[in-house]
């Protein structure tokens, strides 16, 4: 069963704890109890239980959608850790070296799929990143999306990163890509 780390699903538990009515109709009883129970930053809980949490706060937030939704808690995820705990990972003015080291960051979270970038091509400021060995009904991957744009503004002192969806296990693709620009 694939799971997902504490760290990692903390801050969408507080929030639907937060706006619990507003929450209450997206969630079945693995997710109710999820969020009533103490989450540790260093356990691993089962991810079908967190999708229902991850579910209720897109909601929250008011995303238009799922993933939309998802690449919101990922850019939040990212502006937290990547600033503190992880912030060796981005070596600012360099870009693409540190989308490169943050792609390691995948494992920390979850404890199934590997996600890797291909050779950036640094005279187009363009990316793509696979995530692979990955399976869930909810779009977790477009987390790796919002993650990334942060990293892209950090490392580049401002730069903005536009990230295009190429292909998602969801539409029924072997594997996950994404494509990434910035200025």
């Amino acid at each position: 069963m694939a799971c997902i780390k504490g760290s990692a699903l903390l801050p969408a538990v507080k929030l639907v704890r937060k706006f619990s009515e507003k929450a209450a109709p997206h969630l079945g009883e693995a997710g109710k109890k999820l969020i009533e129970q103490r989450i540790l930053v260093g356990a691993w809980y089962p991810l079908e239980d967190a999708s229902e949490v991850m579910t209720a706060a897109t909601k929250i937030v008011g995303s238009a959608s799922l993933a939309e939704g998802m690449e919101f808690i990922g850019a939040d995820l990212a502006e937290n850790d990547l600033r503190n705990l992880y912030s060796h990972y981005i070596t600012e003015g360099d870009v693409s070296k540190s989308l490169r080291r943050s792609a390691l960051l995948w494992r920390n979270y979850f404890d199934t799929g590997t996600v890797r970038i291909a050779k950036p091509d640094p005279a187009t400021n363009r990316i793509i990143t696979h995530l692979e060995g990955f399976q869930s009904t909810v779009p977790f991957c477009a987390g790796i999306m919002g993650m990334g744009k942060v990293v892209v503004r950090i490392a580049g002192r401002g730069a903005v990163a536009r990230t295009v969806k190429l292909k998602c296990t969801l539409r029924g693709d072997p594997h996950c890509e994404f494509e990434t620009h910035w200025d």
